[in-house]
């Protein structure tokens, strides 16, 4: 077993008998070895190589000449002799062959030629089995590349999602700003070729930037994303797809990247996602950012791990409750000062239900808890019943604010989901995260809310950003420190 953050690469040589002639499975066990509590790992590809027959399977074969100087590709089972030969070697300029020649009989024709290279790809097809697209449609040019255009906030949604989100526009256009609906297919049709990826939206964004009358200060993207792009799993959730970017712990997910302009790991943009997936999941998430800025309050709950080798939780919070002004009241949850987890769950419980407006947590965390004692898990949202009392929730840890798990709504996600309770917005780490770095952060968030009157939430998480670059402090933190809700949200 090998050991630290690094990169692997195993290769494993075995007999091709073991090669089934249909559906083949590779399965991969993760195993600890002995006294090792926990690891994790990553795949990123698996490359198989065999040899196989130049024959054709459904009348199409893509291959290699593999240093042949000439090859026979057979079985093809059309009825006629129209065969293309294709060079892709390079898949985005095909090049046809026409030197090749076609013999057999029907039923059984194949072609040959001789390949230009022993590296050179093709692909050889009977024309019968050539995909034709039947549901290609033309699309009206979008205006999203005029430099007249204008926005303050935009929001970037799906079409199943747009109309729903036109009250979101039409509320922050009451607050004096200018807030414009962009559809998705619209930056993919122009920026992108019409092909789905988050790339586009970050080429959209830049451009926005850099070439509209007004740059956009504040960026919703309406609408749950999951790493699956082409759903392959078949579990669905990828309405607006999430970037993912190298940390030292492997690939995390980030919404971050997609606004940060000149790639110095800092959006240029305030950028939130409301992680939705039906008409009635964003009206419920606009109806809680309504509540929350309308509503009054100054209950805080801090909310700390018990202190391990990864730091001392308690006093990390003690010095954020230092930040908080004297008007507001504190509720803690140490577990330092707990034996029982239970009783300190039970007091988060009571905290919560009682309604709070900052909800501020630090120690160990994964996708569908806080801490390894369960002090709050994704099984828990039945029991919160905090109505109007949503709290912003900031979450210094590992994980908790993932939400781009295909088919596994996290913990994040159903806070700021849930009806009738749980939060209005929820700003976490996507990844793992690392504690010295996570203090910098958390301390200036709360030194911009309280110390600089950045009472905007988005403000608040870039202006932390910027100064915690400046500390020196590890680049790939501000990438996977996700805003899940939005960032315009006016806090108080």
């Amino acid at each position: 077993m090998v050991g630290g953050v690094n990169p692997y690469t195993l290769t494993v040589t075995f007999s091709q008998s073991l090669i089934a002639q249909e559906k083949n499975t590779i399965e991969v066990r993760g195993v600890l070895d002995p006294g090792v509590p926990w690891s994790m790992f990553l795949i990123d590809s698996f490359d198989l190589t065999y040899e196989r027959l130049y024959e054709a399977v459904g009348n199409r074969l893509l291959f290699t000449g593999d240093g042949n100087q000439a090859v026979t590709v057979g079985k093809f089972t059309s009825a006629t002799p129209d065969i293309f030969l294709l060079n892709v070697t390079d898949p985005r300029m095909p090049k046809l062959n026409t030197s090749r020649t076609v013999g057999g009989s029907p039923g059984n024709y194949e072609v040959s030629f001789g390949p230009a290279s022993p590296s050179a790809r093709y692909l050889a097809i009977a024309r019968d089995a050539v995909v034709r697209v039947s549901n290609a449609r033309g699309v009206a040019p979008s205006k999203l590349r005029s430099a007249s255009n204008a926005a303050d906030y935009l929001i970037i949604v799906p079409e199943e999602l747009a109309a729903a989100a036109q009250p979101l526009a039409a509320y922050r256009s009451t607050q004096r700003m200018k807030a414009v609906v962009v559809k998705l297919d619209d930056i993919m049709n122009e920026f992108n070729f019409g092909i789905s990826s988050p790339e586009a939206i970050r080429q959209f964004l830049a451009y926005a930037y850099r070439s509209w009358r007004k740059a956009p200060r504040y960026v919703v993207l309406a609408g749950g994303g999951t790493w699956d792009y082409r759903d392959n799993l078949g579990l669905g959730g990828n309405l607006v797809p999430p970037a993912m970017v190298a940390t030292p712990y492997g690939l995390s997910t980030s919404d971050n990247h997609l606004a940060d302009v000149d790639g110095d790991h800092v959006p240029e943009m305030a950028i939130g996602r409301l992680p939705v997936l039906t008409s009635s999941e964003l009206q419920n998430v606009i109806g809680k950012i309504k509540i929350y800025e309308a509503a009054s309050g100054n209950r805080v709950i801090l909310v700390a791990d018990r202190p391990d080798e990864g730091g001392d939780f308690t006093s990390d919070s003690e010095a954020i409750a230092a930040l908080f002004p004297s008007g507001y009241v504190m509720g803690k949850v140490y577990l330092s000062d707990y034996a029982s987890a239970d009783t300190a769950r039970q007091m988060l419980f009571d905290y919560m239900n009682r309604g709070a407006v900052f909800f501020n947590y630090v120690g160990h965390a994964a996708p569908d808890l806080l801490s390894q004692e369960e002090l709050l898990t994704s099984g828990d949202l039945a029991s919160l019943t905090n109505g109007n009392g949503l709290p912003v929730i900031t979450a210094m840890t590992c994980s908790a604010g993932e939400f781009a798990i295909p088919g596994y709504p996290s913990l994040s996600q159903l806070m700021v989901l849930k009806e009738g309770g749980g939060a209005a917005a929820f700003w976490s780490s996507t990844g793992l995260s690392d504690n010295s770095e996570a203090k910098i952060l958390n301390r200036e968030f709360y030194s911009a809310v309280f110390l600089d009157n950045k009472k905007v939430l988005g403000d608040a998480v870039l202006q932390a950003f910027r100064r915690y670059r400046t500390s020196g402090s590890a680049p790939f933190m501000t990438e996977i420190y996700t805003i899940l809700g939005d960032p315009a949200l006016r806090m108080r």
